[in-house]
């Protein structure tokens, strides 16, 4: 997997300014071109069913399944800027109903295999840049990107108006899954568990609710992408494509609050250099949140901090 930056898309209009462009999907508009007599009520879509199709990558239906419109807005929160451009996600994205699953019925971010049932999306891009997904975000569930069959350690973040783990929050969840030197996720380290616990490095972590999020990825011309939730079905809104990386800023429905998601700097879990004895007798968990030696190899957690075992 190399690395480099940009493209994005959605239903109906594409706006590009400068090095990114956006593709917001209206959810009732696609719902009726495919046929369905009322957009919020699930109806079957087909496989492949292109969604859009722009200079930068196509996005289309990964596997048959019911699909409706539905919102996306959360928190008060109902637009999303990237860079220069801004995605209106006041009106419907759309969602399907059946959670995604390999051949042997298990979770992509459980088996390590690209779904082949239930709802999911494939990307195929026609430019070497940076995709961010715009959709609405669940803190209790795990998301999966796969780049042909090798998962991505994509970078994840969200707003959540409380954080039921700790006594106050700034309402930001961010983290970026540790990865090989090609962006690639390290499936030693175990299954990728609920995006809440990554957070928190806590498998007992609690749910904070939804809100409007993005997962960021590297995307390279000629390779296909597939990404999804697992345990339950992505609602997604849009697609920015970029040829480098952009400040994302969530925008309230007054028009004037801003909460910032995430910068054009380098993001995501680095390594801890505090002391390890806070607590000697603290328990150590991978980042699925499952229990492992303290001198396990990768990210080990410890008292809450982050430390690289090599």
């Amino acid at each position: 997997m190399k690395k480099m930056l940009l493209s994005a898309a959605l239903v109906l209009a594409a706006m590009s300014v400068n090095a990114q462009s956006i593709f917001t999907i209206d959810g009732d508009a696609f719902m009726t071109a495919q046929g369905s007599a009322d957009p919020e009520t699930a109806f079957t879509v087909q496989a492949g069913t292109v969604i859009d199709d722009n200079e930068n990558f196509t996005l289309s239906i990964g596997a048959t399944d019911d699909y409706k419109a539905t919102g996306v807005a959360a928190n008060d929160f109902s637009a999303i800027q990237f860079g220069t451009v801004v995605m209106d996600c006041s009106t419907n994205g759309i969602t399907g109903s059946n959670n995604p699953k390999d051949d042997a019925g298990t979770a992509p971010t459980d088996g390590f295999n690209l779904p082949t049932t239930g709802a999911f999306f494939n990307l195929k891009a026609k430019k070497d840049g940076v995709v961010y997904v715009a959709h609405k975000a669940s803190s209790n569930k795990a998301y999966a990107v796969f780049e042909g069959n090798m998962l991505v350690a994509y970078t994840f973040a969200m707003q959540v108006a409380e954080d039921p783990n700790v006594e106050s929050t700034d309402g930001l969840i961010s983290f970026t899954l540790p990865g090989d030197e090609y962006g690639y996720y390290d499936t030693s380290l175990g299954k990728i568990d609920q995006a809440i616990r990554i957070f928190h490095g806590n498998p007992e972590a609690a749910s904070a609710g939804n809100g409007l999020g993005v997962i960021k990825f590297d995307v390279f011309a000629g390779y296909n992408y597939t990404f999804s939730a697992a345990g339950s079905k992505m609602s997604l809104k849009g697609i920015c494509f970029s040829d480098q990386p952009v400040d994302v800023t969530l925008i309230g429905e007054d028009g004037v609050t801003k909460f910032p998601l995430l910068t054009s700097d380098p993001t995501g879990i680095t390594e801890v250099v505090a002391d390890k004895a806070d607590n000697a007798n603290a328990p150590a968990y991978n980042i699925a949140g499952q229990r492992v030696s303290k001198n396990a190899k990768g990210l080990v957690i410890i008292n809450g901090k982050k430390y690289i075992n090599k």
